[in-house]
This record gives C-alpha cells, sequence and structure tokens, in this order.
C-alpha cells in the first residue's frame, strides 16, 4: 500500500480531518510516523510496543548455534488490534475527551 493511498482512506473516512492541509503534508506525516514505528521495532531488542490503533509489535531475542557460534537473531511479530469501525472509535474519543 502507497502513502498516498493511505491518504485517501483518511479522506475517505473522515474528509473534516484533513480540511485544509495539502495531500503532500500529510502523506509526509503518515511516512514520518511509518519511519518513527520502524526505528522503535529496530531499536528494541526484546519487549513489545503497542501502536494505539494499528496493534502490537512484540519483538524478542532468539539465540541459535550455527557452525559452533552462537547467534542472536531478532523475530518480530505483529498482532493487529480487534476491528473497529470509525464510529467506534469516534466515540472512544469523544469519551476519553470527556473524561
Amino acid at each position: 500500500m502507497h502513502i498516498n493511498e493511505v491518504v485517501e482512506l483518511v479522506k475517505g473516512v473522515d474528509p473534516a480531518l484533513l480540511k485544509g492541509i495539502p495531500d503532500k503534508k500529510v502523506a509526509k506525516i503518515i511516512r514520518e510516523a511509518f519511519v518513527q514505528v520502524s526505528n522503535q521495532v529496530e531499536n528494541t531488542e526484546e519487549g513489545v510496543i503497542a501502536v494505539p490503533g494499528l496493534g502490537r509489535f512484540q519483538i524478542r531475542k532468539l539465540e541459535r548455534e550455527v557452525n559452533g557460534q552462537t547467534v542472536f537473531n531478532k523475530r518480530v511479530i505483529f498482532k493487529l488490534r480487534k476491528a473497529v469501525t470509525s464510529d467506534t472509535a469516534q466515540d472512544q474519543e469523544a469519551e476519553r475527551e470527556e473524561a
């Protein structure tokens, strides 16, 4: 999926959300958000990184032996968040703002 497709998806769900912001700027913001998530995953040796609205990255360090040498690998498992309709997400956001 290309960044421009993500921009169009967001605009399709809530056109007012991006009103007045040029598509190129929105694409740049989304791209940078993805880069930051990727950097967090890359720089985390072990643990869980939760990305609200997206899911969780579970990161584990694996140790194995290759040709008599201990080799460490990183395993990243992504678990998608439960599907939420945009109406439900907006209701949840409104509840958080009221609290």
